[in-house]
């Protein structure tokens, strides 16, 4: 008898303990499926972000509004910190920082648009 109470209490447990820190992010737990994890280098926040029409080495147009890059602009994807600006393609979605100037000072990948 003791041993099925207790058998009841370790499935009850380790049943919380997996549906409370099982390793899946919460997005995919609240059926957020556009959600992505972003890696730890990335920043928490963006000036704005949206999907690339057209980019060159001096500018992009993102959701239809150009935007020049500063002199020191930089550019990042989740497996190349330092990236360049030829690793962005049209059709990508992309977070940017802005300077005072309102020119893109950094250009972060995050997903390809639908």
């Amino acid at each position: 008898m003791g041993y099925l109470n207790l058998a009841k209490c370790w499935l009850t447990v380790g049943l919380v303990v997996c549906l409370l820190g099982s390793g899946m992010p919460a997005a995919v737990c609240f059926g957020q499926e556009d959600s992505i994890t972003l890696p730890a280098f990335y920043p928490e926040t963006f000036s704005g972000q949206g999907c690339i029409d057209r980019i060159t080495a001096k500018q992009v147009v993102i959701d239809d509004r150009s935007r020049k890059f500063s002199s020191g602009a930089t550019f990042h994807t989740p497996k190349m910190p330092q990236a360049t600006w030829s690793r962005f393609r049209v059709g990508y979605r992309v977070g940017f920082i802005k300077n005072s100037e309102n020119q893109i000072e950094s250009l972060w990948y995050i997903k390809k648009c639908k």
